[in-house]
């Protein structure tokens, strides 16, 4: 590649010392302080390199070991499945209780994670049993994790929580801390037709012994846990106890989200900042979670670097005592020579600076990871790096010298064309896209930057040429468009059907009402004819609620309903619904407490609204909640808004459907038996709420429930303002 001449001012006499040239003595000078620096700053990164290396052996090894404790569990509890599906077809097979005894037996010796192996039935009675005095014994199938509506028929294998105890038949009796078994149980088929479980003992112990044995490190620690954060198993370095919780670990919702092993630094099983590794075990709701403290790593690396850096602090010292003593002894000798070397020093300057440039110039143009090229002034190829090689399929020998060729169509020739004419001509800068034609006759979508440089004469004299493929990105962005497109089209056409259909429906409906309401009158005398009367009209009422609620969140969704607020006080409104629901309450024998406190709870709201809201809250807080319990209507002052919760003591509400339920048409799994509604009415609560300016949420009570908040912003006197929905 040519490159222009670079023209350098001639410079006058400079005293003493040349801009491009450092006399010895004053290099020594400089080197006295610059040599200790540099080997301090070499020992410094050194020593960082070598902490990381540290580090990133700690963390190769955690994650091993964490894949060597999971194959251990898995096949441990692997090895146990075998022996229970033994004892399950024995059983199946009639053998009798005192036959199955010696297979237990010969399992637990083979098995060290074995405390014990039992058989029973679906009541909890110990059929048979590896120890003699668990025969016959009744347990208490909740706290081994086995109860179940259904039964044990039908089930997979359940690994149970941690039981404080020695034996089935010790199940009452206290036991030290730590000590216990995790049941681990399989369905069985009874030779009487009965369901049962084959259950074993597992022992934590032997797990935390393979555990302490595996690492062989007193600064790290192991433990094996559910994905509930229940610890199943752990070393005494974990700091730990079996059958404890720690749900809040990193881990266990990283492994919820998918990820079968990975690791983090942050806290850990202990207190304080670790470094550490996880697994989770195949096909089973465990993991294993290997760690290490990072003070016990800075510890080690602190120990390992602390002579180094001592060595070479007493190294940087002498040598910039001895350089400060050269440079002493050569500095008068140099102002001697000073004189004579100005001259020299010009030229070797202008030649470094020549030779600077050139070297820069080509080492951008062939690190450059985008495709670039050089042009002169007649469009002529001057040089092109490894990437435009790469990208065209075209020699760089081949194409040098060459005049620049565009695969494309004759609009983008003249493009181009056009672009380099007003750089050569104006100099600066240029960006624009073009379609590019690759050797394979596919079309690619460019991005192109083209800029000028000067020659000679300070004119431009040529130009750099850099472009980027953005195929992949364009096709992205158009797919992008047409899916967001058709999601509004469809999302419209959902919501003018929806109240198409709702209006149409609306008319029948009346009729239907008034002829059963006609129909109950006339009909008194026959009380058969009139309950037939009086499911019709029960069955209009719901189809009329059903079609209100869709035409509701038509028109919220479409913003063709207003609120009307008002200042007032919400605790009026909250009696005006507490009696209103008076006879649902009394039909299912539940018991509502209203409080609103002594204080005004004054808020800017639509009351019919509001009312609306509350109505639909108490509604299912009374169909979801068991007869004779009691529900809550609480009313108060929450910082700067007004909080209303609705509690009940029904099923609850599933953790992950805490936000589902809000959503249209979605009903909480935990109330799909047959009683719930449309799952429209918390969508359009919510909806209503958030008119409202506020904010309405959903949250499980403890000891069983629900409650659901509503938060809204209090107010002072003032006018009433329209709110659009």
């Amino acid at each position: 590649m040519d490159t222009p001449a670079v023209a350098t001012a001639v410079r006058g006499p400079e005293p003493l010392v040349s801009l491009w040239r450092v006399p010895a003595s004053r290099a020594l000078g400089l080197l006295s302080w610059l040599v200790p620096a540099l080997v301090l700053l070499a020992a410094g990164l050194l020593l960082a390199r070598e902490y990381r290396v540290m580090r990133d052996q700690q963390a190769e090894r955690q994650a091993l070991l964490a894949r060597v404790l999971e194959d251990h569990a898995t096949r441990s509890l692997d090895s146990v499945m075998l022996a229970l599906n033994g004892l399950a077809d024995a059983a199946a097979r009639g053998v009798s209780p005192e036959g199955l005894r010696p297979l237990m037996q010969q399992s637990l010796a083979a098995l060290t994670t074995l405390r014990g192996v039992a058989l029973l039935d679906e009541r909890g009675h110990v059929l048979a049993a590896s120890d003699a005095a668990d025969v016959g014994v009744f347990v208490d199938l909740v706290r081994l994790g086995l109860a179940s509506a259904a039964g044990p028929q039908g089930r997979g294998e359940v690994v149970g929580r941690f039981v404080a105890a020695r034996q089935l038949s010790g199940l009452d009796q206290h036991v030290p801390q730590g000590v216990g078994f995790v049941p681990f149980a399989r369905p069985v088929r009874l030779p009487s037709g009965e369901s049962g479980w084959a259950l074993a003992l597992l022992n934590p112990d032997a797990f935390a012994n393979f555990q302490q044995v595996t690492l062989a490190d007193s600064a790290s620690a192991a433990a094996l846990m559910r994905l509930d954060g229940e610890f199943m198993a752990a070393t005494l370095e974990s700091g730990v106890e079996v059958g404890m919780r720690q749900p809040q670990l990193p881990a266990l919702a990283r492994v919820s989200g998918g990820e079968d092993f990975g690791a983090w630094e942050g806290d850990g099983l202990s207190p304080g900042v670790h470094l550490a590794a996880f697994r989770a075990l195949r096909q089973r709701p465990l993991l294993v979670v290997v760690e290490t403290e990072i003070d016990e790593i800075h510890d080690r690396w602190w120990a390992r670097a602390r002579s180094p850096l001592l060595l070479t602090l007493t190294t940087a010292l002498a040598l910039g005592l001895l350089a400060r003593a050269a440079a002493a002894s050569l500095r008068s000798r140099e102002r001697a020579r000073e004189a004579l070397d100005v001259a020299r020093q010009r030229v070797e300057a202008s030649e470094q600076e020549l030779r600077a440039q050139l070297g820069f110039a080509r080492s951008l143009l062939a690190s450059n990871p985008l495709p670039m090229a050089v042009l002169d002034g007649e469009r002529r190829y001057l040089d092109v790096n490894p990437a435009w090689e790469q990208f065209t399929g075209q020699r760089r020998e081949a194409v040098l010298g060459q005049p620049a060729r565009h695969e494309c169509s004759a609009e983008a020739s003249a493009l181009h064309a056009q672009m380099d004419a007003q750089l050569m001509a104006q100099g600066g800068e240029r960006h624009y896209e073009a379609v590019w034609r690759d050797a394979n006759g596919r079309q690619r979508d460019l991005f192109i930057s083209k800029a000028s440089f000067p020659g000679t004469d300070g004119r431009p004299g040529g130009i750099v040429v850099a472009f980027m493929d953005i195929s992949e990105f364009r096709e992205a962005e158009r797919t992008t468009r047409a899916a967001r497109d058709a999601a509004l089209e469809t999302s419209r056409a959902k919501s003018e059907f929806i109240a198409n259909v709702s209006h149409e429906l609306r008319t029948p409906l009346q009729s239907i009402l008034g002829f059963s309401e006609l129909g109950q009158v006339r009909a008194r005398a026959q009380p058969r004819v009139a309950e037939m009367f009086a499911d019709v009209h029960s069955a209009g009422q719901r189809m009329l609620a059903l079609v209100n609620d869709l035409l509701d969140l038509s028109k919220i969704e479409h913003t063709q309903e207003q609120l009307h607020p008002e200042r007032q006080d919400l605790r009026p409104l909250l009696r005006e619904v507490a009696a209103e629901l008076q006879p649902l309450l009394a039909d299912k024998q539940l018991s509502l407490g209203v409080r609103g406190g002594d204080q005004e709870l004054v808020a800017l709201v639509d009351a019919a609204r509001l009312q609306q809201v509350l109505r639909n809250l108490l509604a299912n807080a009374i169909k979801f909640s068991p007869s004779g319990a009691a529900i809550e209507l609480r009313a108060g002052v929450d910082g700067q808004r007004l909080r209303i919760d609705v509690l009940d003591r029904g099923p609850g509400i599933p953790p992950a459907e805490l936000e589902q339920i809000f959503e249209a048409f979605v009903q909480s799994t935990a109330t799909k038996d047959g009683s719930g509604g449309t799952g429209l009415g918390l969508a359009i609560a919510r909806r209503l709420v958030v008119a409202h300016g506020g904010e309405l949420c959903a949250a499980n009570r403890d000891g069983g429930g629900a409650v659901f908040s509503v938060w809204l912003p209090a107010t002072r006197f003032g006018d009433t303002t329209p709110a659009a929905l």
